[in-house]
């Protein structure tokens, strides 16, 4: 559709998998590990909509530029992708969908198949190619009225507020989206099957472009990054808009994708902001529900669903 053609864009570098080659050829990215000896790993670092600076690291998991550990969680590939595909080819960067998701603490009671509605595995893809996030509209009607619902009062007062979602408002460059507006968790299972949290706070989930860069006082335009695919079965894509939160490890090799927030050697344009909880963020730590994790180091009422029933098996009977 000529979007190449008219952005304003430096180049476009493609990291997905051989299987989007069309066969036969070798992705630029292998070539370049396999021409230079490295480990079939990389590292990004986004550095969002305004004022940041970008990384990528070929070859190494650079640890100066996240805060933690990595939290591993495995991508398809082989046949989990493609039937009769080689195991250590893939596509995209798709990983199980999250089986849980929080705003304000408050769960939303979306599955993992509400993010997948057409897939027998649902999973999500992890794409830098797309600057938002796109997901089913049930899934983005829940998340807009969860949000919008969040909203602070004096944030309200103040018109900080979308009057539908989709649309934009202008607010003081200097005000914080994170005082206002609630935070987003998505839970995953991580490779060892521990279960942990990915936040995504108001100051990722809101796109800003400031009016002049002269004029610091002059409002910006805030514009949500969550986009909806349109159909009840859209297939749904983390983008820039969630990944530059965090510095992700793409492991080529165990087939693993790793998530740590950003540290200062970033670049991003949080860098040096501290994550808005523990790192990482596990489950549920009431003992008297089925899902008590006594390592937790987080936790809120909704993460706690199944009640431990005296006399059953299972207590997810």
């Amino acid at each position: 559709g000529g979007l190449f053609e008219v952005a304003a864009l430096d180049g476009i570098f493609g990291v997905g998998g051989d299987l989007l080659t069309g066969g036969g050829r070798t992705p630029v990215l292998n070539q370049i590990m396999q021409g230079n000896q490295l480990p079939n790993v990389f590292g990004l670092c986004l550095g969002g909509f305004v004022g940041g600076a970008s990384t990528m690291d070929l070859g190494i998991i650079d640890n100066r530029k996240f805060q933690g550990d990595l939290m591993r969680v495995p991508f398809a590939h082989g046949a989990q992708v493609q039937q009769g595909a080689a195991e250590g080819s893939f596509d995209y960067y798709s990983i199980n969908a999250p089986h849980r998701t929080d705003v304000g603490g408050v769960n939303l009671n979306l599955k993992g198949s509400s993010y997948a509605p057409a897939d027998d595995v649902p999973r999500v893809m992890i794409d830098s190619g797309t600057t938002m996030v796109v997901v089913a509209t049930p899934v983005f009607n829940a998340l807009t009225a969860a949000i919008q619902s969040g909203v602070s009062d004096s944030a309200r007062r103040s018109g900080y507020l979308e009057d539908t979602p989709g649309d934009c408002f202008q607010a003081p460059a200097e005000w914080s989206p994170n005082d206002d507006y609630p935070t987003v968790r998505f839970w995953l299972t991580d490779s060892s099957g521990t279960e942990f949290a990915l936040e995504w706070l108001p100051q990722h989930y809101f796109a800003s472009g400031q009016a002049t860069h002269s004029e610091p006082q002059q409002p910006q335009t805030w514009c949500m990054s969550l986009i909806d695919g349109g159909t009840d079965t859209s297939p749904t894509i983390f983008g820039d808009a969630w990944m530059e939160a965090y510095y992700v490890a793409f492991d080529r090799e165990t087939f693993e994708l790793g998530f740590a927030p950003v540290a200062a050697d970033c670049g991003n344009h949080v860098q040096g902001s501290d994550p808005s909880s523990a790192w990482p963020i596990y489950g549920c730590v009431d003992d008297a529900y089925a899902e008590y994790d006594s390592a937790a180091n987080a936790a809120s009422p909704s993460m706690c669903v199944t009640p431990i029933v005296t006399g059953c098996l299972s207590p997810n009977y």
